[in-house]
């Protein structure tokens, strides 16, 4: 967690242009990002979503899913056992 009195941090990459592509998840998300489609890069590719005013404040990684969860994953298990 960063120190209030530091501020927030923003990457110098992020650039406010038509596409906004983020590399830095750990970026905060401001006030000038509200009501704009944001792509997030996931480690493998970019994952998008509207930014809103309850987001502010939080980090873009927060909203950018890294990882499948529940049965999509044990279904993929079964159908790559299944296969052998």
């Amino acid at each position: 967690m960063r120190a209030k009195w530091k501020g927030i941090w923003l990457s110098s990459k992020v650039k406010l242009a038509k596409n906004n592509y983020i590399y830095a998840r750990n970026s905060t998300v401001v006030n000038h990002f509200v009501g704009k489609r944001v792509y997030v890069h996931t480690g493998k590719s970019f994952f998008s979503f509207l930014v809103r005013p309850l987001m502010v404040g939080h980090k873009f990684g927060e909203f950018a899913v890294t990882k499948r969860l529940g049965s999509l994953i044990h279904e993929n298990i079964k159908k790559k056992k299944s296969k052998k």
